[in-house]
Protein backbone atom coordinates (compact mmCIF):
# COMPACT_ATOMS: atom_id res chain seq x y z
CA UNK A 1 0.00 0.00 0.00
CA UNK A 2 2.90 2.47 1.06
CA UNK A 3 4.40 1.52 -2.43
CA UNK A 4 1.08 2.54 -4.46
CA UNK A 5 0.30 5.41 -2.39
CA UNK A 6 4.53 6.88 -2.88
CA UNK A 7 4.31 5.99 -6.90
CA UNK A 8 1.13 7.78 -6.97
CA UNK A 9 2.42 10.56 -5.35
CA UNK A 10 5.60 10.66 -7.31
CA UNK A 11 3.12 10.33 -10.49
CA UNK A 12 0.87 13.67 -9.10
CA UNK A 13 4.08 15.33 -8.31
CA UNK A 14 6.02 14.65 -11.69
CA UNK A 15 2.55 15.10 -13.56
CA UNK A 16 2.51 19.24 -11.95
CA UNK A 17 5.80 19.68 -13.06
CA UNK A 18 5.01 18.63 -16.63
CA UNK A 19 2.21 20.94 -16.61
CA UNK A 20 4.17 24.03 -15.00
CA UNK A 21 6.54 23.47 -17.67
CA UNK A 22 3.90 23.53 -20.47
CA UNK A 23 2.06 26.18 -19.05
CA UNK A 24 5.33 28.09 -18.94
CA UNK A 25 6.12 27.71 -22.37
CA UNK A 26 2.55 28.31 -23.81
CA UNK A 27 3.05 31.85 -21.83
CA UNK A 28 6.27 32.62 -22.44
CA UNK A 29 5.64 31.67 -26.62
CA UNK A 30 2.23 33.74 -26.50
CA UNK A 31 4.18 36.80 -24.81
CA UNK A 32 6.45 36.52 -27.26
CA UNK A 33 4.28 36.76 -30.25
CA UNK A 34 2.63 39.35 -28.97
CA UNK A 35 5.77 41.05 -28.48
CA UNK A 36 6.76 40.00 -32.45
CA UNK A 37 3.42 40.96 -33.52
CA UNK A 38 3.68 43.90 -36.54
CA UNK A 39 0.19 45.31 -37.83
CA UNK A 40 -0.09 44.82 -42.06
CA UNK A 41 0.54 47.86 -43.82
CA UNK A 42 -3.00 49.35 -45.40
CA UNK A 43 -0.56 50.88 -48.51
CA UNK A 44 -1.64 48.82 -51.32
CA UNK A 45 -4.97 47.82 -52.73
CA UNK A 46 -6.81 45.94 -55.29
CA UNK A 47 -8.27 49.21 -56.72
CA UNK A 48 -5.36 51.57 -56.79
CA UNK A 49 -4.18 50.93 -60.03
CA UNK A 50 -7.47 51.50 -61.50
CA UNK A 51 -7.66 53.66 -64.42
CA UNK A 52 -10.57 54.00 -66.38
CA UNK A 53 -9.89 53.12 -70.29
CA UNK A 54 -10.68 56.79 -71.99
CA UNK A 55 -9.20 55.32 -75.21
CA UNK A 56 -13.12 55.41 -77.03
CA UNK A 57 -12.87 59.30 -75.90
CA UNK A 58 -9.30 59.63 -76.86
CA UNK A 59 -9.94 58.75 -80.51
CA UNK A 60 -13.04 60.55 -80.35
CA UNK A 61 -11.76 64.02 -79.62
CA UNK A 62 -8.42 62.45 -82.54
CA UNK A 63 -11.57 63.01 -84.82
CA UNK A 64 -13.10 65.79 -83.70
CA UNK A 65 -10.22 67.51 -83.92
CA UNK A 66 -9.57 66.36 -88.08
CA UNK A 67 -13.35 67.43 -88.78
CA UNK A 68 -12.49 71.01 -87.10
CA UNK A 69 -9.51 70.93 -89.90
CA UNK A 70 -11.70 69.66 -91.95
CA UNK A 71 -14.20 72.72 -91.40
CA UNK A 72 -11.44 75.18 -91.44
CA UNK A 73 -10.00 73.88 -94.78
CA UNK A 74 -13.69 73.52 -96.27
CA UNK A 75 -14.43 77.37 -94.83
CA UNK A 76 -11.40 78.81 -96.21
CA UNK A 77 -11.97 77.21 -100.43
CA UNK A 78 -15.66 78.27 -99.84
CA UNK A 79 -15.81 82.34 -101.14
CA UNK A 80 -16.45 85.36 -99.32
CA UNK A 81 -16.28 85.90 -95.60
CA UNK A 82 -19.51 85.60 -93.99
CA UNK A 83 -19.93 82.32 -96.07
CA UNK A 84 -16.29 80.78 -94.29
CA UNK A 85 -17.78 82.57 -90.91
CA UNK A 86 -20.80 80.92 -90.97
CA UNK A 87 -19.22 77.47 -91.58
CA UNK A 88 -16.39 77.81 -89.48
CA UNK A 89 -19.18 79.33 -86.45
CA UNK A 90 -21.37 75.95 -87.39
CA UNK A 91 -18.39 73.52 -87.37
CA UNK A 92 -16.97 75.26 -84.02
CA UNK A 93 -20.69 74.80 -82.53
CA UNK A 94 -21.29 71.03 -83.62
CA UNK A 95 -17.45 69.84 -82.43
CA UNK A 96 -17.64 71.88 -79.00
CA UNK A 97 -20.85 69.95 -78.19
CA UNK A 98 -19.22 66.52 -78.91
CA UNK A 99 -16.04 67.58 -76.98
CA UNK A 100 -18.01 68.79 -74.10
CA UNK A 101 -20.27 65.57 -73.94
CA UNK A 102 -16.61 63.06 -74.49
CA UNK A 103 -15.15 65.58 -71.55
CA UNK A 104 -18.43 64.93 -69.02
CA UNK A 105 -18.14 61.15 -69.76
CA UNK A 106 -14.40 61.13 -69.26
CA UNK A 107 -14.98 62.74 -65.92
CA UNK A 108 -17.89 60.45 -64.72
CA UNK A 109 -15.30 57.54 -65.87
CA UNK A 110 -12.55 58.77 -63.58
CA UNK A 111 -14.84 60.19 -60.39
CA UNK A 112 -16.51 56.33 -60.99
CA UNK A 113 -12.54 55.19 -60.64
CA UNK A 114 -11.89 57.15 -57.30
CA UNK A 115 -15.31 55.93 -55.66
CA UNK A 116 -14.54 52.27 -56.07
CA UNK A 117 -10.81 53.08 -54.70
CA UNK A 118 -12.00 54.62 -52.04
CA UNK A 119 -14.56 51.60 -51.26
CA UNK A 120 -11.50 49.34 -51.92
CA UNK A 121 -9.42 50.79 -49.28
CA UNK A 122 -11.93 51.29 -46.56
CA UNK A 123 -12.76 47.38 -47.33
CA UNK A 124 -9.04 46.90 -47.08
CA UNK A 125 -9.00 48.43 -43.45
CA UNK A 126 -11.54 46.69 -42.01
CA UNK A 127 -10.79 43.26 -42.96
CA UNK A 128 -7.12 44.03 -41.88
CA UNK A 129 -8.51 45.75 -38.40
CA UNK A 130 -10.75 42.35 -37.74
CA UNK A 131 -7.94 39.85 -39.11
CA UNK A 132 -5.01 41.96 -36.17
CA UNK A 133 -7.69 41.59 -33.64
CA UNK A 134 -8.40 38.09 -33.94
CA UNK A 135 -5.00 37.27 -34.00
CA UNK A 136 -4.03 39.62 -30.65
CA UNK A 137 -7.41 37.94 -29.04
CA UNK A 138 -5.79 34.51 -29.83
CA UNK A 139 -2.37 35.35 -28.75
CA UNK A 140 -3.71 37.07 -25.69
CA UNK A 141 -5.77 33.65 -24.62
CA UNK A 142 -2.78 31.75 -25.76
CA UNK A 143 -0.99 33.74 -23.00
CA UNK A 144 -3.87 33.03 -20.11
CA UNK A 145 -4.05 29.58 -20.87
CA UNK A 146 -0.25 28.99 -20.49
CA UNK A 147 -0.83 31.39 -16.96
CA UNK A 148 -3.98 28.82 -16.06
CA UNK A 149 -2.23 25.85 -16.81
CA UNK A 150 0.79 27.20 -14.43
CA UNK A 151 -1.58 27.76 -11.36
CA UNK A 152 -3.04 24.52 -11.73
CA UNK A 153 0.07 22.56 -11.70
CA UNK A 154 0.93 24.56 -8.87
CA UNK A 155 -2.43 23.95 -7.23
CA UNK A 156 -1.81 20.01 -7.83
CA UNK A 157 1.46 19.41 -6.60
CA UNK A 158 0.59 21.39 -3.25
CA UNK A 159 -2.30 18.80 -3.05
CA UNK A 160 0.33 16.75 -3.93
CA UNK A 161 2.51 17.58 -0.88
CA UNK A 162 -0.68 17.89 1.50
CA UNK A 163 -1.55 14.61 0.52
CA UNK A 164 1.95 13.14 0.75
CA UNK A 165 2.42 15.07 4.28
CA UNK A 166 -1.08 13.17 5.52
CA UNK A 167 0.25 10.09 4.95
CA UNK A 168 3.22 10.31 6.48
CA UNK A 169 1.14 10.95 9.93
CA UNK A 170 -1.36 8.22 9.16
CA UNK A 171 1.81 5.85 8.81
CA UNK A 172 3.76 7.54 11.98
CA UNK A 173 0.15 7.09 13.89
CA UNK A 174 -0.29 3.88 12.47
CA UNK A 175 3.39 2.61 13.72
CA UNK A 176 2.56 4.38 17.00
CA UNK A 177 4.98 7.64 16.87
CA UNK A 178 3.66 10.56 17.82
CA UNK A 179 4.31 13.03 15.75
CA UNK A 180 3.72 16.06 18.66
CA UNK A 181 5.66 13.56 20.92
CA UNK A 182 8.69 13.55 19.02
CA UNK A 183 9.06 17.26 18.02
CA UNK A 184 8.36 17.75 22.74
CA UNK A 185 11.33 15.43 23.04
CA UNK A 186 13.55 17.23 20.23
CA UNK A 187 12.68 20.37 22.44
CA UNK A 188 13.57 18.57 25.53
CA UNK A 189 16.98 17.20 24.60
CA UNK A 190 17.80 20.82 22.74
CA UNK A 191 17.11 22.36 26.38
CA UNK A 192 19.42 20.02 28.07
CA UNK A 193 22.18 21.07 26.06
CA UNK A 194 21.90 24.47 26.09
CA UNK A 195 21.29 23.99 30.19
CA UNK A 196 25.00 22.04 30.59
Amino acid sequence: MALLTTLGLMGGAAGSIVNFLGGSKAAAEGRRKLDQFQWQGLETGAADALAPSLKLEEDALNKIQQNKERFADVAMSGGDAGNMLAMLTAGEETTGAQEQTLYGNMGKQMFEADKIRVQDEQMRRDMQEKRDFNKVQSLQAQVAAGEQQKSSAITNFSKTLMSAGIGQESANADAGFDPMGMFQLGMKRKKKKTNE
